[in-house]
């Protein structure tokens, strides 16, 4: 039985100065290297861009998250495949 445990979901916020062209693009490659990294598990992602509003949500993420890196140029995914 304990086989067929899975670790508990994923929560992860990114948060960059850059503007995607395509906002939906980026957040499918995102998920799609992440599930390809971490395996079938439910993944939640939150991207704040430049051109995104304060709201709460982000506010809670930053104080509440444990930050996992810090990029000082904000890259976007360009290939799934890079990241495998």
């Amino acid at each position: 039985m304990l086989g067929n445990c899975k670790g508990g979901d994923i929560d992860l916020f990114f948060e960059t100065d850059a503007l995607p062209d395509n906002r939906a693009e980026v957040l499918c490659q995102l998920h799609g290297a992440l599930t390809l990294a971490l395996g079938e598990r439910k993944i939640d992602v939150i991207l704040k861009d430049a051109k995104m509003p304060p709201a709460p949500v982000f506010e809670i993420a930053k104080h509440t998250g444990i930050p996992l890196c810090v990029a000082a140029d904000p890259i976007f995914l360009t290939d799934v495949a890079e990241f495998r």
